[in-house]
């Protein structure tokens, strides 16, 4: 139990760092390409995110699963390097630790499946604590921030010595990683972000960030208590349900209602990605570094329209009139891309 108890802080850890990453790459994209002079050649970076491609490389030439423990110690100094530095090599050092943390968090839902959904509510609420913490503001801010930071990744690298994730068996199944990373995409860019679900109505952070943790307390509860496999032959009712709340959520300011809607958009997203989380049987480690490569593609696509989206006067015509006051559909279809990305599991848990 003790064992499972660190594997899962472990991974919920690595999750919570990764999109901490994530959200630098792009804070660091805005700085270096919105704040002034225009696009430069640092959006290539931005390409690099796309870290199912180098996952291949990882495995075939490192045996990387193999060297995991290698892997964090590496990763924690890429951290350290990146409190230190120059927005230009801060955007590398992200890049590179998001690279780094794509094996472990892949490691450990093949070995968790399902199960990895816990890993996942502990990262997001590891990294709501952190903004609490921090004050919503980025741990270059101070510090105090960077001593957060640090104090996080040195809990992080000591989960990962003591509490290793075993040995992959050659013949292990592979789950679905589409909607896993689909969903973390979306908790980033909106569902844990206070700052962008106040993005068109005013919203009190701290209420935003209770109701998101009661989301995910509900959503843990559901999961632990095995009701959610009472809950799987209602899997439309969740998907439609998540479709209509997030749609609600940012297109409708209905008072204090809101917040009761940010829990249920948490709780359908959370009890969603576990059904969407299923067996694909055996599969080779480029088969799943190409698909995560090519969701992540698309979700650089997203991601880059939606940092876009304030700036479309200054956009080329076509990419202007695609983001031209179009900035809550495009969020609204992130959102819903990893809704439909769960349709398979929904399917299988009907027959």
């Amino acid at each position: 139990m003790t064992e499972n108890y660190g594997n899962f802080m472990y991974s919920g850890l690595s999750i919570c760092l990764y999109m901490i990453m994530y959200e630098i790459v792009i804070h660091n994209i805005f700085v270096l390409n919105f704040g002034g002079g225009g696009l430069n050649s640092s959006v290539v970076l931005f390409l690099l995110t796309m870290t199912g491609f180098f996952y291949i490389g990882l495995h075939k030439f490192l045996r990387i699963h193999d060297k995991l423990v290698l892997n964090s110690i590496l990763c924690f100094f890429v951290f350290i390097i990146l409190l230190l530095s120059h927005p230009l090599i801060r955007l590398s050092m992200a890049v590179l630790a998001m690279i780094l943390l794509t094996p472990i968090i892949i490691h450990a839902l093949i070995l968790q499946s399902r199960r990895y959904v816990i890993s996942i509510i502990m990262g997001i609420s590891f990294k709501e604590f952190i903004v609490v913490v921090m004050n919503n503001v980025s741990i270059q801010a101070s510090t105090f921030t960077m001593l957060v930071f640090g104090v996080i990744c040195i809990i992080w690298l000591s989960f990962g010595l003591k509490y290793p994730l075993s040995l992959l068996d050659e013949k292990a199944s592979y789950p679905s990683i589409s909607a896993v990373y689909l969903f973390i995409h979306l908790e980033t860019f909106f569902l844990s972000s206070p700052s962008v679900q106040s993005t068109w109505f005013v919203r009190n952070y701290v209420f935003v960030i209770l109701m998101m943790g009661v989301g995910l307390l509900l959503a843990y509860f559901i999961i632990e208590t095995r009701m959610i496999e009472k809950l799987l032959r209602f899997s439309p009712i969740l998907l439609f349900s998540f479709l209509l709340f997030s749609f609600l959520l940012i297109y409708y300011d209905l008072s204090y209602v809101r917040y009761i809607i940010i829990s249920l958009t948490q709780l359908n997203a959370v009890l969603l990605l576990y059904i969407g989380i299923r067996e694909n049987g055996s599969g080779s480690i480029s088969r799943i570094g190409l698909k995560l490569g090519g969701i992540q593609f698309i979700c650089i696509i997203s991601s880059f329209l939606l940092v876009a989206a304030p700036f479309w006067t200054a956009m080329p015509g076509p990419v202007s009139t695609l983001v031209m006051y179009n900035d809550r559909l495009l969020m609204l279809l992130v959102g819903w891309i990893f809704a439909f990305s769960c349709v398979k599991g929904i399917k299988e848990e009907m027959n």
